[in-house]
């Protein structure tokens, strides 16, 4: 898969010592990173991980968020500076979209991923006040702050988590996202793991889908159209 050997690449020529750079080439001095470059690759890894089912790439996901709250997070505002020296006279806090989305909607949507997928209240509600700050801008100028946008439609409307648990699981994720399931995560598990959506949920000879919100969860059924049903209707 191509976007696996790319991040594998990424990982191996950008990453020391727990610290991204911003840019590579063999031989050359590397560049120091901005929070951009923390939120992209956050992002890939939480994606590779809902594709493969590999916790490796979640796990580094974490990694990345805590380097980033750690040298980023502005205390003051809640969003994440975009260098990483605090030298400069002025902060600069990166919000709105260019031609690359905004890297502080990007963290906000990592840290809202996150928050779904390990039920983490903390993580939820950071995201919250990121989104918050900026409701009087999305207001007044939405074409400059479409991530946002995106993430607002996630907290104002119902959002579901989908666990597919089984052997089976890669086959019926992939049934799954045949349909358009707006406001929703979807993730699998084809063998045993401690992970909240997944905890004691593992049977070797069977594959089950959970369709749940806000930790609640309805019955664990066995096919996509049961599952699209307890959709319309929880």
């Amino acid at each position: 898969m191509k976007a696996i050997e790319t991040f594998s690449f990424l990982k191996e020529n950008s990453y020391e010592n727990n610290v991204l750079v911003h840019t590579y080439k063999e031989g050359s001095r590397k560049g120091s990173s901005f929070i951009e470059d923390y939120a992209f690759l956050m992002n890939a890894s939480l994606n590779l991980y809902t594709a493969t089912f590999d916790a490796s790439y979640y796990d580094f996901a974490q990694e990345l968020n805590m380097t980033a709250s750690k040298y980023y997070l502005d205390g003051d505002s809640s969003m994440f500076r975009y260098n990483k020296d605090q030298e400069l006279i002025s902060k600069i806090i990166k919000t709105d979209d260019g031609v690359l989305p905004s890297p502080n909607a990007m963290m906000a949507h990592n840290l809202f991923q996150i928050g779904h997928i390990e039920y983490n209240p903390e993580f939820l509600e950071r995201s919250k006040k990121m989104l918050s700050a900026m409701s009087s801008m999305i207001r007044t100028n939405a074409s400059s702050y479409g991530k946002w946008n995106s993430l607002m439609l996630n907290h104002a409307y119902p959002y579901f988590e989908i666990a597919v648990v089984g052997k089976q699981a890669k086959s019926m994720v992939a049934s799954l996202h045949e349909d358009y399931i707006p406001n929703a995560l979807i993730v699998g598990s084809d063998d045993e793991s401690e992970m909240p959506l997944f905890k004691d949920r593992y049977e070797p000879d069977d594959t089950f889908i959970y369709v749940c919100q806000n930790t609640t969860c309805k019955l664990p059924v066995k096919t996509v159209k049961e599952a699209l049903k307890q959709l319309d209707s929880f």
